[in-house]
């Protein structure tokens, strides 16, 4: 009822409510304050959603990808460089769900000895990269830091390219990218340039259709 009532709210009782005590009040807590909640609440948040129980944890979760207020990325930011553990992969998820400009303290998690660190980072970056920060993403896929992560840098690159708004330059760039490419993931970048669509990304299948590698002109053909 309090988080339906957002003008009038008791905000630091909700929080009060979310932290400890019965489980499903705490649950009602943490879903309102992805209602209500404010930068505030962030830490509390964050705790919760590395705590054991699943349930409220993912509940928690939910919430830090929706809390509303101005200061809530920007926090996210900071904390992300002095974080350890499961709460570094959490701000590195949180950094792609909520779509933040950061780039390049993500970028530094693609040397982190922790595959689900690195996995997270990947998945931000497929989110938030734009259109010039794209062959950053592209090099993932052509030559991942690890090759355990190469199919989570295809899927980031397959997503950071759908949401491309001038979808030609990012053919343009994919395209490049397939002459350079190992025979092993050229495949791949077909596949993606199929799902961006275009001119060029049309023009592109079809050189490779009619080019000398059979198993591209299948791959090709069938994406045509």
């Amino acid at each position: 009822a309090m988080a339906d009532r957002p003008d009038t709210v008791v905000l630091a009782a909700v929080l009060k409510a979310a932290q400890a005590g019965d489980n499903q009040v705490r649950m009602s807590a943490v879903d309102a304050l992805r209602r209500v909640g404010d930068g505030s609440c962030l830490s509390a948040l964050l705790q919760i959603a590395i705590e054991g129980d699943e349930e409220l944890a993912q509940t928690a979760k939910e919430a830090l990808a929706y809390l509303p207020g101005d200061r809530v990325d920007g926090e996210i930011v900071t904390l992300l460089p002095t974080a350890k553990g499961a709460a570094y992969t959490l701000l590195l998820q949180l950094i792609g769900q909520r779509r933040i400009d950061a780039v390049p303290d993500v970028l530094r998690a693609l040397d982190h000895s922790d595959v689900a660190v690195r996995s997270a980072a990947l998945t931000a970056l497929g989110e938030t990269v734009s259109l010039k920060q794209l062959p950053m993403l592209i090099s993932q896929v052509v030559a991942p830091n690890h090759p355990g992560d190469a199919p989570a840098a295809q899927r980031a690159l397959k997503v950071a390219s759908v949401r491309m708004p001038d979808r030609e330059a990012c053919a343009e760039e994919l395209a490049v990218a397939l002459g350079r490419a190992p025979a092993t993931t050229r495949n791949t970048l077909l596949e993606i340039l199929s799902e961006v669509g275009g001119t060029k990304a049309l023009l592109t299948l079809a050189t490779a259709a009619k080019g000398k590698d059979p198993q591209l002109q299948d791959t090709s053909s069938r994406l045509l």
